[in-house]
C-alpha cells in the first residue's frame, strides 16, 4: 500500500484527491494549527477519518527514516526563498532551510521513493539543492502553465547517475493551456504521469 505525505497541506484538497483514487494512506502536514483544525474538521465534515492530518515541521519532520513512497509539496518550498535575497546566490539562512527540509524529505523516503515539488522555482535555481551529494535522487521536471509556469519537479530516490553526474533531464510533456480556476481546482497535477 503507498503511503503519501503532503508537505504544507494548508486548505489543500490534493489529500481528498488522492484519496478518491484509492491511495489510503495519507499524512498531511503543516505548521498552522489554525490550518491543521480546519483541514481536520473539512475531512470530518466528509465522513474521512483515514486520512492523517499533523502539525508538524517541514524541517524536522517527526517520521521514522524510509517511511513515505511519495513525498508532495506544492509550493511549501517556495516560502523558505521568501527572503532569500539573490535567487543565484541566497542568503546563508535560506540554504540551511531548504537543505534542512531537503535531508528530512530525503531521509522520510523508501529507498525506491519519490519526492514531487511543484513550484515556481525554475531549475536553474533548484538544481544546485537537488544536487547536492548528500542526495540519491535523479531529478525530472516539466512546465505547466503560459505567462507564470509552474515547475513539476520529480526526484526519484536511488536512481542519481554512477558517474556521481548530475542528471537533471526536463520532460517534454504536451502543452496543457491551464486557466487560474483550473491551477486553483488543483486538477492539473491529476494530468500528469509520473511513471
Amino acid at each position: 500500500m503507498m503511503k503519501v505525505l503532503e508537505l504544507g497541506c494548508g486548505n489543500s484538497q490534493l489529500c481528498e484527491e488522492l484519496y478518491k483514487d484509492g491511495i489510503t494512506e495519507i499524512t498531511c502536514i503543516d505548521l498552522s494549527s489554525v490550518a491543521v483544525e480546519r483541514m481536520k474538521e473539512r475531512l470530518l465534515s466528509k465522513g474521512n477519518k483515514e486520512i492523517k492530518v499533523l502539525e508538524a515541521d517541514m524541517l524536522d519532520l517527526p517520521f521514522h527514516s524510509e517511511c513515505f513512497d511519495v513525498v508532495i509539496e506544492k509550493g511549501t518550498m517556495d516560502v523558505l526563498f521568501v527572503d532569500s535575497g539573490d535567487p543565484w546566490n541566497p542568503q546563508p539562512a535560506t540554504v540551511s532551510k531548504v537543505m534542512a527540509m531537503l535531508e528530512g524529505v530525503h531521509r522520510v523516503l523508501k529507498p525506491d521513493g519519490i519526492f514531487i515539488s511543484i513550484t515556481f522555482g525554475q531549475p536553474h535555481f533548484r538544481r544546485p539543492f537537488f544536487h547536492n551529494p548528500k542526495f540519491t535522487w535523479s531529478v525530472e521536471w516539466s512546465t505547466f502553465g503560459d505567462g507564470f509556469h509552474y515547475f513539476f519537479y520529480i526526484l526519484r530516490k536511488g536512481r542519481r547517475s554512477l558517474n556521481g553526474g548530475e542528471s537533471t533531464k526536463k520532460i517534454e510533456m504536451p502543452s496543457i493551456c491551464l486557466y487560474q480556476e483550473e491551477l486553483e481546482g488543483e486538477d492539473y497535477i491529476f494530468r500528469t504521469n509520473i511513471d
